[in-house]
């Protein structure tokens, strides 16, 4: 997957989140994945190239990269945006930022004072609906907002709160479904 004077990415967690990231930079001419980080050395199961180093921590991947992908568990985002700012590289993150505002804080102020971009990734940004809304606020046809209402129905069963530990924990994952779903639409 990497090739010379590519963007590469380090995708640090390797739960299913990894897989869609995985499978979109496969489709993306002039970038490649340098490696995965995970505790357990595994890569997702998508990943079909078998070269990619796995490593234990950032700053353990041989393989040079520009930027890293987070997909750990919510409040753990902090740590891998911290270790890879203070390595110099980029850093995406999966929603949400993190869950606490010292842990953000930290991240961008990280970030910021090592010079690397920080983002993350709230696909539910460019649906339709949502840019419509935002057009109309930037017009200012809606006039002085405020206040909003915001009614999100996604479901998540049972087995998907039991495929994680972390999953539904005020903790780590950050409470549940408004973390996890709802805060796409905010």
């Amino acid at each position: 997957m990497s090739k010379k004077g590519e963007f590469k990415f380090v995708i640090v967690g390797t739960g299913n989140i990894s897989n869609t990231y995985v499978n979109a930079i496969d489709k993306i001419d002039g970038v490649s994945i340098a490696g995965f980080v995970s505790r357990s050395l595994k890569r997702p199961s998508s990943c079909t190239d078998p070269t990619i180093e796995a490593a234990g921590s950032i700053d353990k991947i041989k393989s040079e990269f520009d930027a890293v992908i987070i997909c750990t568990p919510n409040g753990l985002h902090h740590k891998g945006a911290i270790e890879a700012a203070s390595l110099g590289k980029h850093v995406l993150t999966e929603k949400p930022l993190d869950i606490s505002v010292d842990s953000m804080n930290e991240m961008i102020n990280k970030c910021r004072g090592t010079g690397v971009k920080l983002g993350v990734a709230y696909q539910r940004r460019m649906s339709s609906g949502n840019i419509k809304m935002k057009r109309l606020i930037e017009e200012g046809t809606l006039g002085r907002i405020i206040a909003a209402d915001l009614t999100v129905k996604n479901y998540r069963d049972e087995k998907y709160y039991n495929s994680g530990e972390y999953r539904g924990t005020l903790s780590i994952d950050g409470g549940g479904p408004f973390m996890q779903q709802a805060s796409h639409y905010v």
